[in-house]
């Protein structure tokens, strides 16, 4: 028998939408506009979170415990995870990215449970996403956009488990998250402090017992730098940066409950006036269950939404609550800001409040709210979709202008019939009335700039438009820029629309505009990021562009300001992270313990993270991990290692291996000469001798022996090392090589401070770090050498060439001199074409041009080894195809197509070879890596070209993912190098 509450429930959803399909719906207000179309029956999963990316692209994901979707993953892939709770092997995805203007999607794979979690933009355009449920609760996934890309994670990424939290951006280019269940606190992604959860007595204030009602706060940055935060049914004004509360705001009146499971959902309306001295910041609170319908839910009966918003000036000295009645009671509603500045609220339910079956009576029709109007006139309907959208439901605003539509799944699992709210796997797009087509003449087209890349603030630019219109009203043209939002759970986390207006409207001819804004004056206003430009006329936005707005030289943090140009970095240390930023870490005096990244674009510059490291970092050596971290070893006075971007509290690990190898008063055991070997351990050598090292256990595994005689290798007594390249990947036991060249004796250094310069060493070194019983192998230089770079090249070593593979005696080759001395401080580094730039020589404390020996050297030169040489033009592969690879496998096979101009092709001398691009400083290349592939099989095609078969690296520990040069090398004859992405 079917239970009356279900059929008095269907009998609900008839009538409203017999309602709403009837021309009377207009009562509710004067006009109904816009439009629904559905894009996609099925994209596999239930869109519970969702957030559009700088190129288009949205991605959405649901949970990994509803079983499996109706998406499988590509390629036979699936996600083993025995901690899941529903289904431990799946082979389905439960994420997707979805392309908008192709109107397609593709799986993506997501190793641990993401269920109600949170997430933002960095000012990179990676998406960020923490928390979820089960083991994705302290998880950091990133994604970072591309045709190719998917998810990375970070195990223990969050201090605290975060499940239900909330996420916003700072100016300082750092993520909030705040709260969470059961977690009265907050902490910061990356970590730049060890104490990195923090608490919050607010959270708990607002936490009703049994039910909470203060789940996804609401959290806004504010203009001044402080965040409101509104939890329940009140609300902060809260300095993080000293963990103050500032204000406390009144009570909503009535003190119905607004957040999660009571949910309503906020915006901050957009900001305008930005070049005023005060600037006003409003937050909307609309919607919501009343107190007691949580839990007359669970017994079945289901009250009806609140049908109410609250407005408060949120910069006023004394702010209150305003009260406005909405056309429709509304729970789980979104509320999307819109281009032209107006509020759209969609989704949700009339009835009952979120949870598992606990919403009734779907809300079917959006309301416009325009802000700027009188209250009374404020809110619009709008037509109705066909589709209800209750309980996990998502929205976000589109590049054209449109509101993509997605989700619904007020159920444990994925289910489909029987049930009187299906899960909703569809995606569908409501069209604001803006996008009607009578409204074409008086919509702008921007048509320079196509996209703006370096932005700074309180610049003013000018944007050339097209407005298609006999009467162009140049008092109406507004420019706006867009925050994309994370939205999931009828919270959109970061959204923020800032309307910069114009100043000064010029008419060009032939319908052409020159609109000039003003962009906002700091990162309080707009941190730093990507964001949508949008031109508006007569309240019709245009379709819009990207900006990257980018840090000057000053960011404003809270309360408090950091100067990020003066910090001294001498002596500095660094890797590429997996995604291709430099991180580069540690220095002098206030340098000592940043954190800085460089993500590469042509108007990028560094941004810096105060108290990014834990200890003191001079002189240190970084490395980057199979797991994508980096781990930083040693420093002066440091006996110790660290990890970033940090996952554990006690983020500084001894190792007494650097204080054993510490020459009191000379050290000799600084720039630690440090290699990932490939069984996952770490070889580190430092002064004469080296360990392997187990840096997850923190275990020695192997002592090897001192190098005979005993000479300093390292800082000071300056030689260089490199792990030579890794062959016969697919072997089952991989060799592994370590090469140490030159240095200075004993006493040399103490000998320097008295004026006497000894010879340095011309010695090499070498060990198979691999084998069981190792033994040093001595070799003689044709030069002495201290303070000198080792370089590998695409197929051998540098301009003392060493040949690895050949008969020691016979290793060693001359090459010809430079005319510029390259003394302390010079460095080097392999290009892609093939060539070794060289740089830098300052023995000096300061500049110092004259009257020196060895002059400051600002030069650049670059050394072209032999096989450069036109001669062998003939012999040299040119790959044709791909142009460059961006989304590498592990132990996957892939051809390269090359062009080898030679009638006498040696296809059993022909290998492919992968190089990880190094950090050099002080002699050594950190992270310096070059894997030779060999080649499976090398297939004539025609004209001189020939396929190329060659299988990636088995695993991270042989390559930690990340980006690389690959070449093709045929007789010793390197091509140029195109760039490769293994994931």
């Amino acid at each position: 028998m079917v239970a009356p509450s279900f059929i008095f429930s269907i009998i609900l959803l008839l009538l409203q939408l017999l309602f709403e399909s009837l021309p009377h719906h207009r009562t509710f207000t004067s006009a109904a506009d816009g439009s629904w179309q559905l894009l996609q029956k099925s994209i596999g999963i239930s869109a519970m979170h969702m957030q559009l990316l700088r190129n288009d692209r949205v991605i959405m994901f649901d949970r990994t415990d509803f079983g499996p979707s109706n998406l499988s993953l590509p390629t036979g892939k699936c996600r083993n995870d025995p901690t899941d709770t529903v289904l431990q092997v799946d082979c389905t995805a439960h994420s997707v990215e979805y392309d908008v203007f192709a109107n397609k999607f593709r799986a993506l794979t997501v190793q641990t449970d993401v269920w109600c979690s949170s997430g933002a933009i960095m000012p990179n355009g990676n998406l960020f996403q923490t928390g979820g449920f089960n083991d994705g609760e302290r998880r950091v996934r990133v994604f970072n956009p591309c045709r190719t890309c998917d998810w990375n994670e970070i195990p223990n990424g969050l201090t605290a488990k975060r499940w239900y939290a909330s996420n916003h951006i700072l100016p300082d280019g750092r993520q909030i998250i705040v709260g969470g269940r059961g977690q009265f606190n907050y902490e910061f992604i990356p970590k730049n402090i060890v104490a990195n959860k923090i608490n919050l007595p607010f959270l708990s204030e607002t936490n009703d017992k049994g039910i909470e009602n203060n789940l996804y706060p609401f959290v806004f940055l504010n203009v001044d730098g402080n965040l409101f935060i509104f939890a329940n049914n009140r609300a902060i004004l809260f300095d993080y940066v000293n963990n103050i509360v500032v204000k406390k705001y009144p009570m909503i009146p009535g003190g119905e409950p607004r957040s999660y499971p009571s949910t309503g959902s906020a915006v901050l309306l957009p900001l305008k006036n930005l070049k005023a001295a005060a600037i006003e910041a409003e937050v909307l609170v609309c919607g919501g269950a009343p107190k007691g319908s949580y839990l007359q839910s669970l017994k079945g009966t289901f009250m009806a939404a609140l049908n109410t918003c609250a407005r408060i000036k949120i910069t006023d000295p004394n702010p209150e609550w305003v009260m406005e009645t909405m056309p429709l009671a509304r729970v789980m509603g979104d509320m999307i800001l819109l281009p032209n500045g107006n509020v759209l609220l969609i989704n949700g339910a009339s009835s009952g409040t979120a949870g598992w079956e606990q919403g009734r009576d779907p809300v079917l029709s959006p309301v416009l709210y325009q802000p700027d109007n009188n209250i009374g006139s404020r809110f619009e309907v709008q037509n109705p979709t066909t589709i209800p959208r209750m309980y996990h439901s998502t929205a976000a605003l589109l590049r054209d202008g449109r509101v993509l539509v997605g989700g619904s799944n007020p159920h444990a699992f994925y289910n489909f019939t029987g049930i009187l709210f299906p899960t909703e796997l569809s995606l569908e797009a409501f069209s604001p009335a803006y996008l009607d087509a009578k409204f074409d003449k008086l919509r702008p087209t921007i048509i320079a700039p196509k996209s703006m890349s370096g932005i700074r603030y309180r610049k003013k630019y000018t944007i050339q438009v097209v407005i298609n219109s006999d009467k162009v009203d140049e008092s109406s043209v507004l420019v706006t820029m867009f925050a994309p939002a994370f939205n999931t759970h009828s919270f959109s986390m970061n959204q923020r629309l800032l309307v910069l207006g114009n100043e000064k409207v010029t008419a060009v001819g032939n319908s052409m505009y020159n609109v000039e804004a003003m962009t906002p004056k700091s990162g309080n206003l707009a941190p730093s990021g990507f964001y949508l430009l949008f031109v508006v006329h007569q309240g019709i936005p245009s379709k819009g562009n990207w900006l990257v707005l980018e840090n000057d030289k000053v960011t404003a943090v809270g309360n408090s300001t950091y100067n990020v140009e003066a910090n001294d970095v001498k002596v500095r240390k660094c890797a590429i992270t997996p995604d291709g930023n430099l991180f580069q870490t540690g220095g002098f005096n206030d340098g000592e313990r940043r954190v800085r990244i460089f993500s590469p674009c042509r108007t990028c510059d560094w941004n810096e993270i105060p108290n990014g490291l834990t200890a003191k970092r001079w002189y240190a050596s970084n490395h980057i991990l199979p797991d994508r971290r980096q781990i930083i070893v040693g420093g002066q006075g440091q006996f110790n290692y660290e990890f970033i971007p940090k996952n554990i509290v006690a983020n500084k690990i001894n190792l007494p291996f650097l204080s054993e190898t510490n020459d009191k008063g000379i050290e000799n055991n600084l720039y630690p000469f440090v290699f990932l070997n490939v069984d996952g351990n770490l070889f580190i050598f430092a002064n004469n001798r080296a360990i392997l090292f187990d840096y997850v256990s923190n275990i020695v595994v192997k002592k090897y022996l001192m190098i005979p005689s005993g000479e300093p290798r390292s800082y000071p007594g300056n030689g260089s090392a490199v792990l030579l390249p890794l062959k016969n990947l697919k072997a089952t036991t991989i060799e592994a090589e370590v090469l140490v060249c030159g240095g200075a004796p004993k006493g040399s250094y103490i000998q320097y401070l008295k004026g006497t310069f000894m010879a340095a060493l011309n010695t090499c070194a070498w060990i198979k770090i691999t084998d069981p019983n190792p033994e040093w192998v001595m070799e003689t230089m044709p030069l002495a050498r201290v303070m000198g770079d080792m370089i590998v090249l695409p197929n051998v070593l540098s301009p003392v060439l060493y040949q690895p593979d050949n008969n020691i005696g016979s290793r060693f080759e001359l090459q010809n001199p430079t005319t510029i001395p390259h003394m302390y401080h010079s460095t080097a580094a392999l290009l892609r074409d093939g060539r070794v730039l060289v740089g830098g020589s300052n023995p000096h404390a300061f500049y110092n041009f004259t009257g020196v020996l060895f002059s400051t050297e600002l030069s650049l030169e670059a050394f072209s080894p032999a096989y450069l040489d036109s001669k062998f033009n003939e012999l040299q592969p040119t790959i044709i195809a791909p142009k460059s690879m961006s989304g590498i496998r592990y132990q996957k096979k892939y051809t390269i197509e090359v062009v080898l101009n030679n009638d006498k092709v040696d296809e059993s001398s022909v290998s492919v070879t992968m190089f990880a691009p190094a950090f050099n400083m002080h002699s050594f290349s950190m992270n310096q890596r070059l894997l030779v592939l060999e080649n499976e099989k090398v297939t004539v095609v025609d004209n001189s070209i020939y396929n190329v078969e060659a299988t990636t690296p088995r695993s991270r520990n042989i390559a930690p993912s990340g980006f690389y040069l690959l070449f093709m090398v045929h007789q010793d004859i390197s091509s140029q190098g195109i760039w490769v992405r293994l994931h």
